[in-house]
């Protein structure tokens, strides 16, 4: 991995140099021949939207609607509004959070949720232009000069005109339980969310949250803030216990949310503020197990403990 790629697809160290040859052409499916048109698959009970940003971004957005309740089912969640779950990354991690919330809701851990994934029209260009890093990152100063950041304030704002206006107008939901999911620089963005806009969403889940960025910028100003008393939405903060083992040592990845979580407890804010460390999880194994977990902590009318699902405070 070269300093400057920073995705949360080349986090690891050299992942790419273990696929030799035969081994890629075993991992790519094969294609054969078929009598019928193909049609792509997709999730039921979801629609899409598209979106274009102040400087002409065209943002995919997906919606996947709650299960409707079923008498059968007693321990569903009932006489609730929907609350909308905004989700990061949404062409990666949509999918997974509908499937986990759709599931949650039946057994009664979350009340009906809208899913609402965030994503680009063209993803692929989308990557190759460095994107994401632009629209995650609260500074110009990341580490390669020749990739663009620095971009989450009108990202922040496209989310704050335009997403969530939408999704407010056109479907009736929980505003006050609106909750914002993202991991690894999503988790970044969140968080400085959290920070600079705390009202914009009122549950905030940073899994994974690349709070190296910019000499530990957002992690030094969460501490100001919480020394000073400023307000907060309500915040889980996850990251697994093995990301320092497959990730640079320079990130320090599960030590910063560790140390986020010892400002949360000597400024006395744990009973809003969560910062947890997951055992036995990397980078990319957080998120079902860290997803189900924030999102009952932020959700669940009887929270989880806090040893649930090997879960320990940072």
């Amino acid at each position: 991995m070269t300093q400057s790629d920073i995705s949360r697809r080349n986090i690891l160290f050299g992942a790419a140099a273990v696929a030799a040859a035969g081994g890629q052409a075993l991992a790519r499916p094969q294609k054969r021949k078929v009598a019928t048109p193909r049609k792509l698959a997709g999730i039921d009970r979801s629609e899409e939207r598209l979106l274009v940003g102040a400087d002409g971004q065209r943002f995919l957005i997906q919606i996947a609607y709650p299960h409707a309740v079923e008498p059968d089912l007693p321990l569903m969640i009932r006489g609730r509004k929907p609350v909308p779950i905004y989700v990061l990354d949404g062409w990666d991690n949509f999918a997974t959070v509908v499937g986990l919330v759709r599931m949650m809701q039946w057994g009664g851990s979350v009340p009906p949720c809208l899913v609402v994934g965030i994503g680009y029209a063209d993803p692929v260009a989308a990557e190759k232009g460095s994107r994401r890093r632009y629209d995650l990152t609260p500074t110009p100063n990341g580490p390669d000069t020749k990739i663009r950041y620095g971009g989450s304030a009108p990202f922040r704002s496209f989310l704050r005109q335009q997403v969530k206006p939408l999704i407010e107008r056109e479907f009736t939901v929980d505003v006050a339980r609106s909750t914002l999911v993202g991991h690894s620089l999503g988790g970044l963005f969140a968080l400085e969310t959290a920070l600079c806009e705390p009202s914009l969403f009122p549950n905030v889940l940073a899994l994974s949250p690349s709070l190296w960025f910019d000499n530990h910028l957002v992690l030094g100003q969460l501490n100001a803030a919480l020394k000073a008393g400023a307000p907060f939405p309500r915040i889980v903060a996850l990251a697994g216990d093995r990301e320092q083992q497959i990730t640079r040592g320079d990130y320090n990845m599960t030590r910063n949310v560790e140390i986020f979580g010892e400002h949360v407890a000597a400024a006395g804010r744990a009973a809003d503020i969560f910062a947890g460390v997951l055992e036995d999880t990397t980078h990319h194994t957080i998120q079902g197990q860290g997803t189900t977990f924030g999102l009952r902590k932020l959700l669940d009318p009887t929270p989880p403990s806090l040893r649930s699902g090997c879960v320990k405070a940072a």
